[in-house]
Parts: C-alpha cells; sequence; structure tokens
C-alpha cells in the first residue's frame, strides 16, 4: 500500500509543476499584453502629438506669410489656426486617461509642457499680426523661435520611453522625428525669407541663416535613405524619392541662388513660390510618417494577438493537462492499485494454501514518456524563443550603429558628433571648434570622377584617426566638410595642430590605374567654445573662418576674431 501512496503523491507533485509552469505563462502573456496596449496607446498619442505639432508650425507659417503676401487672407490663417487648436484639445482630451496614468508623470509632464508651448506660439503669431511694428516684430520672432525649439525638445522627451525601444517602434519614431525636423526646418526658412522681406535686403545675416537652412535640408538626404532601407515598404520608398527629389541639390541651390539675386538686386523674394514649395514638401512629409504610422499600429497588434494567443494558448494548454496528464495519471494509478490488490489477494490465498488464484496481467505505462517527451517540446519551443530575441536585440544595436557613422569614411556622422559634445562635461570646458574643407573637391570630382573624390575622403578620414587623440571628437560633417572638437586646447595649440595636419594632408598622394597621382589640400576655420550652448555660434564663426581661408587663397588655417580672421 505505501507504493500505492507514492504514486498518488508523484502525480500530485506533477500536477502542481505544470499549473506553476501555466500559472507564469499566463502572467507573461498577460504582462506583454499590456506592454503592447501601452504602446499602441502611446503611439496614437505621439502620432496625435506630431500632428498638433504640425498643425501648429501650418498655422505659423500663413501668419508670418500674411505679413508680406496679401494672397494669404485672414480667413485662411484663422481656418489654420482653428484647426491647430483643435488637434491640441485632442492631445488634451488624453491627457488624463488611465492608460496615460500608466505611462508616469514624465511623460504626462512632457505633454503638457508641449500643449502649453504650442498654444503659446499660436498665440504670439496672432498679437504679432495684430501689434506688429518695427519696434516690436524682433520680440515676436525670437518668440515664435524659442516655442518652436523647446516644442520639439520636448516632443523627443515625450517619444523617448524605453517600453518603446523595439526594431519597429525605432523605426516608427525617427520617422516621426524626422517629420517634425523637416517641417521645423521649413518653418525656420519661411520665417528667415519673410524676415528679409520685412527687414530691408541690407540683413546680410537673415540672408546666410537662410542659406544655411537650405543646407540643412539637404542634410536630411542620409536619413531618409536610411528610413527607405530600413523599412523595405513600397509606399514609404515612393515618398522617400519624392522628398529627396524636392530637397536635392539642385532644387535647394536654385532657392540658394534666388535668394542671392534678391539681396544683391535689393528685391523681395517671391514668398509665394517659396511657401508652395514648403506646402509641397510637408505634403511629402507627412505621406511618409502616416505610413510609418501605419506599419507601427500593425505592429503594435500583431503583437497584441500574439499575447492573446499565448494567453488562449496556456489555457487550452492546462486542460490538456487535465486531459492528457491527470486522467490518465488517476487511470495508471487506478491500474497499480488493482494489480496489488490481485497481487496481495494471490499472496493472502498462496499462504492459505490455495492454489485457485488470480491471473494478473502485466501493466506497462507509456503515459509518462509521452510526457517527457511533451517537456522537451516546450523546451525547445523557448530556446527558440530565446534566440529570436537575441537575435531581435542584436538587430537593434547595428541599426543603433549604423546611425552613427559615416557610411563612407566609417568615422562619426554629424548626428553622432553632437551626441557626443553634448555628454561632455561642464567643468571640461574650453574646447577649440575646427571646420576643415577639402579645397578644390569639386574640381577634384569633375577632373578624375565621384570614386577617386570618395577615396580622398577615405583617406583624410583615416589621417584623422591618426591625428586626434582619444579624447578630441572628429566628424564628416558633410561632403567635404570635416568638423574637429579639440579637448582642453588653446587657440593657439589648435592652429598648431591643425597647421601640422594641413601639412601632412600636403604629403597625402594617390595613385591612379593610368599612372597619375593625385594631391590635394585642406583648409581650416577655427572658433572658441567655452560651453555647449557656444557650439553652434563657435560653428558658424568658424565656417567664416573658413571662408576667409577660401578668399585669401585656400590650404591656410584661419582663426576667427570679431573683425576679420588671423590667418596662418
Amino acid at each position: 500500500m505505501k507504493v500505492k501512496y507514492l504514486i498518488y503523491f508523484f502525480t500530485f507533485a506533477l500536477t502542481f509543476s505544470f499549473a506553476i509552469f501555466i500559472s507564469d505563462g499566463l502572467i507573461e502573456a498577460h504582462d506583454s499584453y499590456l506592454q503592447s496596449q501601452e504602446n499602441l496607446y502611446k503611439t496614437h498619442r505621439a502620432k496625435e502629438v506630431s500632428a498638433a505639432f504640425q498643425a501648429a508650425l501650418r498655422a505659423h507659417r500663413s501668419k508670418r506669410l500674411s505679413l508680406v503676401n496679401k494672397e494669404i487672407t485672414a480667413d485662411q490663417w484663422q481656418h489654420d489656426d482653428a484647426q491647430a487648436r483643435q488637434k491640441i484639445a485632442i492631445v488634451k482630451s488624453h491627457i488624463d486617461s488611465e492608460i496615460s496614468q500608466r505611462l508616469g508623470i514624465q511623460q504626462k509632464f512632457a505633454l503638457l509642457s508641449m500643449v502649453n508651448l504650442m498654444e503659446k506660439l499660436l498665440d504670439n503669431d496672432s498679437r504679432q499680426i495684430s501689434l506688429i511694428n518695427e519696434a516690436n516684430t524682433n520680440l515676436f520672432n525670437i518668440n515664435s523661435a524659442y516655442y518652436i525649439v523647446q516644442a520639439t525638445k520636448t516632443f523627443y522627451r515625450y517619444t523617448y520611453d524605453t517600453r518603446m525601444i523595439t526594431a519597429d517602434s525605432f523605426l516608427f519614431l525617427e520617422a516621426i522625428r524626422l517629420n517634425n525636423r523637416l517641417n521645423m526646418t521649413l518653418a525656420e526658412l519661411l520665417d528667415q525669407i519673410i524676415d528679409i522681406n520685412l527687414g530691408g535686403q541690407e540683413h546680410k545675416t537673415l540672408y546666410l541663416k537662410a542659406i544655411q537652412l537650405t543646407g540643412a535640408l539637404n542634410a536630411l538626404n542620409t536619413r531618409l535613405v536610411f528610413m527607405k532601407l530600413a523599412y523595405g515598404d513600397a509606399q514609404i520608398s515612393a515618398a522617400v524619392d519624392d522628398i529627396l527629389e524636392k530637397i536635392s541639390s539642385d532644387r535647394v541651390n536654385r532657392i540658394s541662388e534666388d535668394l542671392h539675386q534678391a539681396i544683391t538686386h535689393n528685391t523681395d523674394y517671391n514668398s509665394g513660390v517659396i511657401y508652395q514649395y514648403i506646402k509641397e514638401l510637408s505634403q511629402l512629409s507627412q505621406l511618409l510618417y502616416q505610413r510609418s504610422f501605419e506599419l507601427e499600429i500593425a505592429a503594435s497588434e500583431a503583437k497584441m494577438h500574439h499575447s492573446q494567443a499565448a494567453i488562449y494558448g496556456m489555457i487550452s494548454l492546462g486542460w490538456l493537462i487535465v486531459l492528457f496528464v491527470l486522467l490518465p495519471s488517476l487511470i495508471f494509478c487506478s491500474n497499480i492499485s488493482r494489480w496489488l490488490t490481485k497481487t496481495h489477494n494471490n499472496i493472502l490465498r498462496l499462504s492459505r494454501g490455495e492454489m485457485n488464484i488470480d491471473n494478473n496481467e502485466a501493466f506497462y505505462s507509456k503515459e509518462l514518456i509521452a510526457i517527457s517527451n511533451a517537456i522537451t517540446q516546450l523546451k525547445q519551443y523557448h530556446q527558440e524563443k530565446i534566440a529570436l530575441e537575441n537575435e531581435k536585440h542584436q538587430l537593434i544595436k547595428e541599426l543603433e550603429t549604423s546611425s552613427f557613422f559615416d557610411p563612407l569614411t566609417n568615422i562619426y556622422n554629424r548626428r553622432k558628433f553632437f551626441l557626443e559634445c553634448e555628454q561632455l562635461a561642464t567643468n571640461s570646458y574650453p574646447h577649440v571648434f575646427c571646420l576643415l574643407d577639402v579645397d578644390n573637391f569639386k574640381r577634384l570630382n569633375d577632373t578624375y570622377g565621384h570614386d577617386v573624390g570618395d577615396q580622398v575622403l577615405v583617406m583624410f578620414a583615416q589621417l584623422l584617426r591618426n591625428t586626434f587623440r582619444s579624447s578630441d571628437i572628429f566628424c564628416r560633417y558633410g561632403g567635404e566638410e570635416f568638423a574637429v572638437l579639440l579637448n582642453h586646447c588653446t587657440l593657439e595649440n589648435a592652429r598648431s595642430i591643425m597647421d601640422n595636419l594641413r601639412e601632412q594632408t600636403c604629403q597625402l598622394s594617390l595613385a591612379l590605374d593610368n599612372g597619375k597621382t593625385v594631391r590635394f589640400t585642406t583648409s581650416c576655420g577655427i572658433a572658441t567654445v567655452n560651453h555647449f550652448q557656444e557650439l553652434h555660434p563657435a560653428i558658424k564663426q568658424a565656417d567664416e573662418a573658413l571662408y576667409f581661408c577660401k578668399k585669401s587663397g585656400k590650404n591656410k588655417v584661419s582663426i576667427y576674431t570679431q573683425n576679420n580672421s588671423s590667418c596662418l
């Protein structure tokens, strides 16, 4: 009888173990379902916030353009203003929802801040139209720029959530941020052109700012191509191709030339033309991020369905265990009990000398083998699941790495450069910013071909790796331009380092297959940086110093000063 109770105990322990397994599986599937639900909610909210921000920028552009273009009527910009406020109201209606509370106070605070900044932007623009004069126009412009920049930063804080850092969500957030970056750049470009028309053509700084913004449009090419390759979607590819055509070098150069002509001949720039261009580009950008939103929604819903399937699967598995483990085990125990009873009775009969005993059948059980095989299959399933998770995380790391390095020279790109600069400690300053440019690079490409130009850039990037310290930060800034931030360095030391680099560059040579040798030179502009907030002004100063080198004959190093640049 002790064997019988031992079998009962073993059956109970096995059933209890499977119950724990099913319970853990249900909890994990339920948590995954809730996380997918939160991601889906956050995706909808991110789209609504982005739509409200873009609507606010459209209203801002309409109001500003109405100052110089009489074709933009009050009814039109008031309609855009009403649409923006309607979209802001939609965002505000979800702030106190149940799921929003689960996302945390930081997300709620970021959302409230962005809503407040968008409303202030709309109110500021409306007041500017009614109270504009030469005395207060600059104040309104400064306020508008501040609200736009702060709203963009707040939006980045809102969309950054470690619960959404997956391969699909990473691409979706990148699409929204790229869309906002493009629309914000277009708004700034239109602001500069309107200020040129309002403030007189003697404002050369406005012209330079507008030219820089056209360059910022061209700088988005790499991120757009990355989105196209990463998604592999036909609609996104078509939208990206259309946007790339709109911000191609030819289109951007034509805008820059028209701006130059307006400044040179003291004429107003045709704001209607640039407004139409911005409107078309905004529409294409809207198509891109709308499609990325659809793909993200589909991915989140698929994850929710997968979690639901896992929950139902665990429940079904529980019932299967009841049917195929518990009941067979009871039958197994019953058969053993019957076998033991017959054996006991036969032993008693033999002890009394009775020869008439019952024939006892042999008892074999294959149920335990089936259960063992089922456990092995479950183990293989979990091993495959872990392997897929590891592969997914590796893919995410590779995507992050590829977004930080220039594909041609394999050094930092501009995005990674600014991220590294932003992480520098405050007490590590002052630094020196250097902007380098390969002289006559266009003529080199036209003479020898773009493949030779690419080899020149790769050779120069290798020289940068061999020259600078590990504490220095350098990148390919764009085209044939390279940027360097020298750590703990004076202007004179920076001049010496850059001049030494210039001399080493002069000694480089590239041997071609036809026996010819290609040599090239570089020019460099230098400016000091005492704090991270001074980095962008320093970039502009270094660019002016670099321009001074170009005018002075190239193959030089120049330090920016208030009046002019000192050149070596």
